[in-house]
């Protein structure tokens, strides 16, 4: 969405005035822009000017309509029959997976919302997708309406899981998704807990634990980085180590580590195998998320479970009887969100393994004279304050340039939507790059071509931070008022890095603008970014993982010392 994208000669003024901080010019030029085009960017200046003007229902609903349009544009171009998408919901959906497949979700939701959804139970699948692609475009309250519909249409704890993890993102998203966890384990979970569970656990305190980790996968996904140091670091003297895994052939794990594999298993039969297997301390790695097999924590197989790593929300779940936090994520009124123990770990959650091919750089601003501010966070976690503050960082370092970078910004409407808010900011819309997403020797380089990351709040990058200082990128983050919103402050505290910690928005904008007008201090900071890495708790393994048994250790003592005849095996 550029100047250059017009001939028309209301529009360019538009844009021009507001660039220029020029409200009152920029209404008088939108006069000359017609309110009935079916050109989208005379609705992405009107959505600017509105937003400008803090008319925010206006402003969303003109940016709702180019939108749609520029959708529809997109479509059509790609060869998309614009009236039997409107008729036809088998094509309509054709259409949407078409465009979801390639990492367009604007057009992929509009195709989604032809569906009949909410009149056909059996499309209600359609409907889930069409909120999975509404939240990668970063319309978190809308994408969380439509994963509720879909839940309503057809009940599953899957589906319920699903519209969980959208409550992340949305206006009061802990105390939101605390509630709803709970609703969840009362409707899938608490009915199946047994009352007084049996466990064929050796009741003495002076043996090694048997630790089970559960997930879909530890290699094929995000979890290898983190997972993967801890099993060997893991003192063999102190714990047997158990993985169940949905398909054990396809894990690499050291030879010390038992795997039991999951796929095609009931939650029964998972169950079964975990007190066959005479489990102490069953840890959930994966959450609420796709593929979870949370059934089997309710069936209660293990005397202790744990939630950690993948998802640090509450499950809900009474048999769920810890969670594991790093330290520095306390805030008022955490523990009421929790229906589980919180466990301190120390400064960090998790050991992280950076891949071998990740380099530091210098600052690409020493050779440009101007810096690059970066996200490579999803979109969903792009709230209005974040963009808000980010825009006025722009402001006020007018050379300065912001990169995006996720699979969902190769979607144009995507990068439209983006640009007009930030032409509503009073940013010139060229001053934003785009990038999708990469691989190998290209995703190293888009490192190479960025200056300092900036966190979004409250919903904080967690990988893509860690990410960052693997590459010696400096990250700067703002300490949020609850426990999730406070995640980013554990890197930057685990690194010494207090500095790289706002306390409000205003102090975010000041630090970032101070970095961005003093380049040799920003060189010095990136200089020391990967060092500091090297050295900080995510890389001492043998620490973390005997902080992390301790902490087996004492729930599992805890636990002994309310049974009766401790040195008895249950039957």
């Amino acid at each position: 969405m550029t100047r250059q994208a017009s001939s028309s000669s209301g529009i360019e003024a538009v844009q021009a005035a507001l660039i220029a901080g020029d409200l009152a010019h920029a209404r008088d030029a939108l006069e000359r822009v017609s309110s009935d085009s079916d050109d989208p960017l005379s609705h992405y200046v009107r959505a600017a000017t509105l937003l400008a003007g803090g008319e925010t229902d206006a402003g969303e609903a003109a940016l709702d309509q180019a939108r749609r349009l520029h959708a529809l544009q997109v479509i059509k171009a790609s060869g998309g029959d614009l009236q039997r998408l409107a008729a036809d919901p088998a094509y309509a959906v054709e259409v949407a997976r078409q465009f979801y497949n390639a990492k367009q979700m604007a057009p992929a939701a509009l195709a989604f919302a032809h569906v009949a959804a909410a009149t056909n139970p059996s499309m209600s699948w359609a409907m889930q997708v069409h909120g999975e692609a509404l939240q990668y475009e970063g319309r978190v309250e809308e994408a969380s309406t439509a994963l509720a519909a879909a839940l309503a249409l057809e009940p599953g704890p899957a589906r319920h899981s699903l519209y969980l993890y959208s409550l992340f993102f949305v206006a009061d998203g802990p105390r939101r998704h605390a509630e709803e966890a709970r609703r969840w384990s009362r409707l899938w979970a608490d009915q199946t807990t047994p009352p007084q569970p049996r466990f064929a656990v050796e009741r003495r305190v002076d043996r090694r634990l048997r630790i089970g980790y559960v997930a879909p996968s530890f290699t094929t996904n995000q979890l290898r980085q983190f997972v993967q140091p801890l099993l060997a670091a893991h003192d063999q003297e102190a714990v047997e180590v158990f993985l169940y895994v949905e398909a054990a052939e396809r894990e690499v794990a050291p030879g010390h580590v038992r795997l039991r594999s999951t796929q095609g298993l009931e939650a029964a039969a998972v169950a079964q195998q975990v007190r066959q297997d005479r489990i102490d301390i069953l840890v959930d790695v994966w959450g609420h998320a796709a593929r979870n097999i949370l059934p089997v924590f309710a069936l209660k197989p293990a005397p202790v479970q744990v939630g950690w790593l993948n998802y640090l929300q509450s499950t809900g779940m009474p048999a769920m009887d810890a969670v594991l936090h790093a330290d520095f994520m306390d805030a008022p009124g955490k523990a009421e969100t929790f229906t589980e123990e919180i466990c301190g770990l120390g400064p960090v959650n998790a050991l992280y393994a950076p891949d071998p091919a990740a380099r530091p750089s210098p600052p690409p601003a020493g050779a440009r004279g101007y810096v690059t501010f970066a996200s490579f966070n999803h979109p969903a976690k792009l709230s209005a304050a974040t963009l808000s503050a980010w825009g006025r960082i722009l402001r006020a370092c007018p050379m300065a340039r912001l990169k995006f970078k996720y699979a969902p910004f190769s979607d144009p409407v995507l990068q439209s939507q983006m640009q007009a808010r930030f032409l509503g900011a009073g940013v010139d819309p060229g001053r934003l790059e785009f990038e999708g997403h990469s691989s190998g020797e290209e995703y190293e380089q888009a490192f190479t071509q960025i200056d300092l990351a900036l966190d979004p709040s409250p919903c904080p990058g967690g990988t893509t931070t860690l990410e960052a200082f693997s590459h010696g990128v400096p990250v700067l983050t703002r300490a949020g008022e609850d426990f999730y919103a406070r995640m980013g402050v554990q890197p930057m505290m685990a690194l010494g890095l207090p500095e790289m910690i706002a306390g409000s928005w205003d102090d975010y904008v000041e630090k970032a603008v101070g970095l961005a007008h003093d380049l040799p201090g920003l060189a010095r900071l990136r200089a020391e970014i990967r060092p500091r890495f090297d050295a900080s708790a995510y890389q001492d393994g043998p620490g973390f993982a005997r902080r992390l048994e301790a902490v087996y250790r004492g729930l599992f003592d805890d636990w002994l010392a309310r049974q009766p005849g401790a040195t008895e095996l249950a039957a």
